[in-house]
Parts: C-alpha cells; sequence; structure tokens
C-alpha cells in the first residue's frame, strides 16, 4: 500500500511527452501521483496527449505538433519545433514548478530544459536515451541536463550511473497496463463473432507519418491473408486523434475490419486474436503482456534508415528482442517491409505451433522482469521517486519498490 504526501501547499508540475508512447507512460505516472497526493493539492502544467490530459494535464498546444520521426521526417518542421521549444522553455519559467517531468523524446525534451533561464526546478526524465544502442557520448551530456533518470529496463542505469547521473530502473509502466486482463468472451459477444472466428489485430501505428508509410503494405499483407483465409477478421485498434485517417485507409479491406479506440475493448481484441501485424514501437510491449503473437513491421525515410543503421549498436530494434538479445519477435524493417516477408512471418503464428509457443515463453519472462507482479507498479516507482527530488516532501516517505 502507497502512502499519501501531504504538501504544506499545492505542487506544481511541468510534465513533457513528444509522442503517443510517451503520453501513455506519463498518463500512467501522473495518475500515481494524483493517488499520492490529497485532491486539489496538485497541478499538472505541459505537452501531452489525451491519457496525460485525462490526468488533468493543462496541454499548452496538441502534442501532434511535434512528433515525429527520422530526420527526413524532422527537418521540414524545424522551424515549428523550434517555436514550441521556446515556447515552452518560457512557460517553465513563468509557472515555476517543484518538479519538472520528462518523457521519452529527447531531442525535444532536453533541448527545452537547457533552454529556461529562471526555473532552478529539479529535473526527472523518464525512458533513458538508447545510449547502448547508438550515440553513447550522449549519456555524459545527459548528466549534466537532468537530475534523476527513470529507467524501464534493469541493465540500462549502468551506463549513466558511470557518468555520475543518478539513475534508477523502475521497471516499464505498461507492465501495470492491464493489457494482460482481456476479455475475449465480451469482444467476441460484442461484435457478434462466433468464438471459432479467427482474428488478427492490425496495427498502423500512432504518427501520422509512420501511418502513411505503412497503410499500403499492410493493406495488401491484408488482402492476400483474407483471400487464403476466408474466415479472417480482422480488428484495427487506433487513437482518437487517428480515427478519421484510420477508417479512410481501411475502407476497403477485406476481413469487415473492427475498429478500436476503447482502451479496454482493444486489450479485450488483443484476448481474442490468434496473432497481431504492428508498427514497430512500444505496442511491442503491450502485445507481449497480452501474450498475443506478432510480427513488426516499419518504414522511414531512406536516408533516416541509412543514417540509423551507421550509427546504431544493436542488431534489432523490437525492445522484447533487445531484451534476450535474440530475434524472437519478426522484424520486417525497410526493404523487407513488404507482403512476401510479411505473410512469410506471420502465417507461422496464425496456424500456432512452436512459433507461438515460443513468443508466449519469452514474452512471460520478459515482463516479469520489466516489473510485472512486483509490490508496487512501476509508475508508482516513478511517482514516488520524483516527490523524492521536492524538498519539502524528501523527509515524508522514502521511495521504495525500486528494482535493483
Amino acid at each position: 500500500m502507497m502512502e499519501t504526501f501531504f504538501p504544506d501547499r499545492p505542487l506544481r508540475f511541468f510534465v513533457i511527452a513528444g509522442e503517443p508512447s510517451g503520453d501513455l507512460l506519463g498518463g500512467m505516472v501522473l495518475q500515481s501521483l494524483r493517488d499520492l497526493i490529497p485532491e486539489g493539492a496538485i497541478e499538472f502544467v505541459g505537452v501531452g496527449g489525451e491519457a496525460m490530459i485525462r490526468q488533468g494535464l493543462s496541454s499548452l498546444f496538441p502534442m501532434q505538433e511535434i512528433t515525429a520521426f527520422g530526420l527526413a521526417e524532422v527537418l521540414p518542421r524545424i522551424p515549428k519545433i523550434l517555436k514550441r521549444i521556446n515556447q515552452v522553455a518560457v512557460a517553465i519559467d513563468d509557472f515555476q514548478p517543484d518538479v519538472i517531468f520528462t518523457i521519452d523524446a529527447p531531442d525535444f525534451c532536453l533541448r527545452v530544459v537547457k533552454k529556461r533561464k529562471k526555473s532552478n526546478a529539479p529535473v526527472v526524465h523518464m525512458v533513458a536515451p538508447t545510449v547502448w544502442a547508438w550515440r553513447p557520448g550522449r549519456a555524459k551530456k545527459i548528466a549534466k541536463i537532468i537530475n534523476h533518470l527513470l529507467c524501464l529496463f534493469p541493465f540500462e542505469p549502468a551506463y549513466f550511473i558511470k557518468e555520475g547521473l543518478n539513475a534508477t530502473a523502475i521497471g516499464h509502466p505498461i507492465t501495470a497496463s492491464k493489457a494482460d486482463q482481456g476479455d475475449a468472451s465480451r469482444f467476441r459477444h460484442e461484435h457478434g463473432l462466433d468464438e471459432n472466428v479467427p482474428l488478427l489485430t492490425v496495427l498502423l501505428g500512432s504518427r501520422t507519418s509512420e501511418i502513411t508509410r505503412l497503410s499500403d503494405v499492410f493493406g495488401d499483407t491484408v488482402r492476400r491473408l483474407c483471400a487464403n483465409r476466408g474466415d479472417l477478421r480482422i480488428v484495427v485498434p487506433t487513437i482518437e486523434t487517428q480515427l478519421t485517417r484510420v477508417k479512410s485507409i481501411i475502407a476497403d479491406w477485406p476481413g469487415q475490419p473492427i475498429i478500436i479506440i476503447d482502451q479496454q475493448e482493444k486489450y479485450d481484441g488483443f484476448s481474442a486474436s490468434k496473432a497481431a501485424l504492428a508498427a514497430s514501437g512500444t505496442v511491442s510491449l503491450e502485445l507481449a503482456m497480452a501474450g498475443l503473437p506478432h510480427i513488426v513491421a516499419y518504414r522511414v525515410n531512406t536516408l533516416s534508415a541509412w543514417l540509423f543503421r551507421r550509427l546504431s549498436r544493436t542488431n534489432y530494434v523490437n525492445l522484447i528482442n533487445i531484451a534476450v538479445q535474440q530475434k524472437i519477435v519478426p522484424e520486417c524493417l525497410q526493404e523487407n517491409c513488404h507482403p512476401d516477408a510479411l505473410l512469410t512471418a506471420l502465417e507461422p503464428l496464425l496456424d500456432g505451433g512452436q512459433a507461438v509457443i515460443r513468443q508466449k515463453q519469452v514474452f512471460n519472462s520478459v515482463m516479469i522482469e520489466m516489473g510485472r507482479g512486483g509490490d508496487i507498479s512501476p509508475a508508482q516507482r516513478a511517482a514516488t521517486q520524483i516527490l523524492a527530488l521536492i524538498p519539502s516532501l524528501s523527509g515524508q516517505h522514502k521511495p521504495s519498490g525500486i528494482i535493483q
């Protein structure tokens, strides 16, 4: 049971997330902060999306304005992003927060932190930049900018501690997402599906750029699968801000696609599905949490892909594969992101067998390593670490449940 903090005045948190995956993680932590602080004694201002806004964040502007991936995708938007960096830095100085809490998107978040002029609030950043994968020199630079780093993977803190930065492995908040509590029967009943009808979940991604790049290859793959498997139905989870775009994309797909924006219904769909085809990203951890066998695919601009391959120090992009240093989840990337490759990887998962058994075994072990089943959730660990940096609260409660 987590203890409650009793501040002598309302606490101010400036919170920044730059993309949907960070918004999802941030929403969990903000909820945990609200659980630890009495009603009315906490205020969230910053930049975020749907999940953080639901927890009371007042967002300065729509988060989508700063969401981008890859050098070629970012370049045309640099003037607008730089303007937003300056705006957010000024807002921090005006707001005078007790803590600055940034989530992922280090190229945006850390530039904002460096530009503030008046605020000396401590900075907590969640999601360690992948210095173990590329640009290892960033660890020393980051150590000069922030006060505490919250890492999601047990192997990450060592890279930053040696540079003098306080870093803690909290586990991954996705392990508290209830992705493993989907109700397959409820999903089938609500959508009039017989229990024997096979379902494939298709996740196009959350960024406009990735949806645009993947829509044709995913659509062609679905058409070929449905031609081979006449009874296959398609489940398409998305987010509200992309609903209109995704509806247009899947309008001519076979398999009578079922589009979903509700989080619990998404998890119910995971539970009812045999396999999933997903844009590479954090959603793979949700699928792993749900125990749903899947493959990942991705395409970026050719220049971005070339740069990543030149700088990368890891053989994998999928987080499950990185955690175990094996290709457990098939990765269909760039020139390998085409229907033939996707079909070759998906068919064994839809058919069942050893590939499915192996994925589920690894998913379970990785999720335990990331914090599933602990006394408190990773988001609660993050919240107590954040509150520990506020001088007026530091003597009230010590952070607990940290993964060593």
